[in-house]
């Protein structure tokens, strides 16, 4: 396993408060995951805390330092050097449908105090790296979490001011959520605030499956400090947070005998589970719903004697019948095969991958990038595609390693709101596709904007993508350029001081333009044309090395105008003769 990172999750800095919020964690427990973590090669470890926490005291914030701190030394003990400490804080939010939905959440002066009073605390060591969750957005997720209806239109207000994107902390505003609350006639700290045991919650019409009674008696065991046993330990019969009675505990004897009891009560008759079908389907034995009724079996879960026993002559069976079609006894280990000699086939890891290498074919996919998907950035296009073939069940390679990637190259990126008429990534394919049901099929499941068209097969002897692109042909919108032209008044490429009257006539204009954007030194840039009947300039950019270059700084150079007053569309891509 490569050593990124390990993560463990104390949540509290003492033993006291992890016993209220049902964590039975010791800090020997931690200690101890540490040592195994840094005697096993790992370097980094991330802890995870929270601030604001029910009956929270200053010892509680001394324990998160002190965690720190010994984490620190037994790493020094094991590396010899000083491990990194990605050290995680969040503010603890009161959420609906949990035990401690009736809790104030602290101020965000006093939960800020406390995250400045780690930061110092933890200051002088320079390889614990330290971040925190906004408090600010911490205090709006908490309002809107526990809010009632009203808080609708404070939403509405703050969507109505400029509010986007607001998990984002460089466009999150505070101060605009506040102003919105204040148009609405309410204060946010109301829904901070503490909440009578008897009051009406604003969430309490919807059913999350928990009820209240069992919610309180969490939270009276919480502020005991009594441990609350997991489902496998205890009958959870009592918080009813689960589908019962077709949903067993196969671990609680208790819980068990009751789910059955009720399910004979119900009037509900599901069919048969997965498993069942499974082993209808590959058994000579058909079992229907009635029959399965009729045996002693758990509804839904068949005796795991019998399961063993039925999976084991399945095997058998499966076994037998290929030993028939096999003149090579299947039973046989790789090494008694190599020793027999009755495969021809190299069996080495090394030869096994080298197989799986020579099986692959290479595809180059066509696709158009246009409407919303422009303003997909291409980091956006590499991780989208990805997801369209996974869903379209395409058989992609993966790269080996740590972590595998499907095996995809893309052309280069495409300028962000450019719409391109031609884009293509290849990939290599773990056997041959069905061009035309393919492109079908990605089409069904892709974003708006992303449009295949064809689907080519490449051969093996052929160069990579980027090596064989030798040009890419754009066109640039005429009307928008010449309008700009029209209200300068001035030639564009005239030195200081002087002045150059346009030529009048629209082709004139053009002509005059394609002239400037041509370069005396590179065949490709001098093959440019204007299109009276599109209204567009059509160039040639050439491919220097596998990059193609961003055609926007060529025009803005040439014309000293913004981006946005260019409409190029990339239309093709040459490749090599």
């Amino acid at each position: 396993v490569r050593k990124t990172g390990l993560t463990i999750v104390p949540e509290a800095g003492t033993e006291r408060l992890r016993r209220v919020i049902n964590k039975h964690l010791s800090d020997e427990e931690i200690w101890e995951a540490a040592r195994a973590a840094f005697s096993r090669g790992w370097r980094l470890l991330k802890l995870y805390f929270m601030v604001g926490l029910p009956t929270e005291k200053e010892e509680d914030l001394k324990g998160i330092v002190r965690i720190v701190e010994e984490i620190l030394k037994i790493g020094v003990s094991i590396l010899k050097v000083a491990p990194q400490i990605n050290l995680s804080i969040s503010s603890f939010i009161p959420k609906p449908h949990t035990p401690f939905q009736w809790e104030a959440m602290e101020s965000p002066e006093r939960l800020q105090e406390k995250i400045s009073f780690l930061k110092k605390r933890l200051r002088k060591y320079p390889t614990v790296w330290f971040k925190d969750h906004p408090v600010a957005t911490s205090v709006l997720e908490a309002v809107i979490s526990r809010g009632d209806r009203r808080v609708g239109e404070v939403i509405r207000i703050a969507w109505e001011k400029g509010a986007r994107f607001d998990s984002w902390s460089d466009t999150f505003n505070f101060e605009l959520w506040k102003e919105s609350f204040q148009e609405a006639g309410l204060d946010y700290r109301v829904y901070l605030a503490k909440i009578p045991l008897r009051a009406k919650l604003p969430w309490e019409h919807i059913s999350s499956g928990f009820k209240k009674k069992a919610l309180l008696q969490e939270l009276r065991r919480a502020y005991r400090e009594e441990r609350t046993p997991s489902c496998s330990q205890r009958d959870c019969r009592f918080c009813q947070g689960c589908d019962f009675p077709h949903l067993v505990n196969k671990l609680n004897q208790e819980t068990k005998r009751v789910s059955s009891e009720l399910e004979k009560k119900s009037s509900f008759r599901r069919g048969l589970t997965r498993e069942e079908l499974i082993k209808k389907n590959s058994s000579s034995e058909v079992l229907g719903q009635e029959e399965i009724e009729k045996k002693s079996f758990h509804p839904g879960v068949l005796s795991q004697e019998k399961e063993e026993k039925k999976s084991s002559s399945l095997r058998a069976l499966r076994q037998k019948e290929l030993n028939k079609k096999s003149s090579v006894p299947l039973d046989l280990g790789r090494e008694e095969l190599r020793e027999k000699n009755l495969s021809g086939a190299d069996l080495s890891p090394e030869g096994i991958e080298k197989k799986a290498r020579n099986n692959l074919i290479r595809y180059r996919f066509y696709f158009e990038k246009k409407g919303p998907a422009r303003f997909l950035s291409h980091l956006d296009l590499i991780n989208t595609i990805p997801r369209i073939l996974r869903r379209a069940g395409v058989a992609v390679a993966f790269s080996q390693g740590y972590h595998p990637k499907m095996k995809l190259t893309f052309l280069p990126a495409l300028p962000l709101g450019m719409t391109s008429r031609q884009e293509i990534f290849e990939l290599q394919a773990k056997g041959p596709l069905e061009e035309k049901e393919v492109v079908s099929k990605l089409n069904k499941l892709s974003p708006p904007g992303i449009v295949f068209q064809e689907i080519r097969k490449v051969s093996p002897q052929q160069p990579s993508l980027n090596r064989e692109i030798k040009a890419v042909l754009y066109s640039l919108e005429a009307a928008p350029l010449r309008r700009h032209l029209e209200q300068a008044k001035v030639f564009p490429g005239v030195e200081e001081g002087e002045c150059a009257v346009l030529p009048e006539g629209q082709e004139l204009i053009m002509k005059e333009v394609v002239n400037l954007l041509k370069n005396k030194k590179d065949k490709y840039s001098k093959r440019l044309d204007y299109s009276p009947s599109e209204d567009k300039i059509y160039f040639l950019y050439p491919v220097e090395k596998g990059s193609i270059g961003n055609p926007f700084r060529l025009l803005q150079q040439l014309f000293d105008w913004d981006q946005a007053s260019f409409y190029l569309t990339r239309e093709k891509v040459y490749f090599q003769d």
